[in-house]
């Protein structure tokens, strides 16, 4: 798979991504996740489920330390619950694909599936995702021979600069144009009643809009 016919394959998986066989609901992070196993290869969608589970994982992102590296802890705790997941099917090879929470989860699935199965080829394309992986995961990842995550970041979009203790990863692609709507860019701070009646504040990006990203990223394919 050439690099042009990945990302219209991830580009795809936005909208048929549920449409892979098999479907998990991680109870503890709030993670969709669908997947499949066709002709070897084992295909891997993730994305939110728009819950307030979501909101918990993004901001638990102190690191968790590996030793191939530092991670989002929440991600991490995703990912780790995925590969469980999906333990004990057979493949030669996989693709791993997300957008917004699920494209942070994609980048450090990715580095742990990479190092755990060395000489399969492992796929990751991260769309619209937080950082979430430190300089020596990157590092090891890209030593890797048969391993390769691509970053697709939207210049407009807030949410792909944070947090500031980790790093995009692997080959970083930015689309869009920054200077188009920074102007609109914020971060509003939405207060919430909880169920034991404490007020919580929860972040919300205004400009990490699906439709804006999926215009840019498609322009930017049909110019490859």
């Amino acid at each position: 798979m050439t690099r042009k016919d990945l990302f219209i394959y991830a580009y795809e998986q936005i909208k048929k991504g549920r449409m892979l066989d098999n479907y998990y609901r991680d109870n503890i992070t709030g993670a969709d996740v669908y997947y499949e196993l066709i002709s070897n290869t084992l295909h891997i969608w993730v994305e939110p489920s728009n819950e307030m589970l979501d909101y918990e994982t993004n901001f638990y992102a102190n690191s968790v330390n590996t030793k191939i590296g530092r991670f989002h802890k929440g991600y991490f705790i995703a990912a780790v619950r995925i590969i469980a997941e999906i333990e004990g099917l057979c493949f030669n090879s996989v693709i791993i694909s997300g957008y917004s929470m699920g494209g942070g989860i994609v980048k450090v699935l990715t580095c742990i599936m990479a190092d755990r199965y060395k000489y399969k080829y492992v796929r990751g394309v991260s769309m619209e995702g937080a950082k979430s992986i430190n300089y020596r995961a990157d590092r090891i990842l890209k030593k890797i021979k048969n391993a390769k995550l691509y970053t697709i970041v939207n210049n407009n979009d807030t949410v792909t600069k944070i947090p500031f203790n980790f790093v995009d990863g692997g080959e970083v692609v930015k689309i869009g144009n920054e200077q188009r709507r920074w102007w609109k860019t914020g971060i509003i701070f939405r207060i919430d009643l909880s169920q034991k009646n404490f007020f919580r504040k929860f972040l919300t990006i205004e400009n990490h809009e699906y439709n804006d990203f999926k215009d840019n990223f498609m322009e930017y394919i049909n110019e490859l």
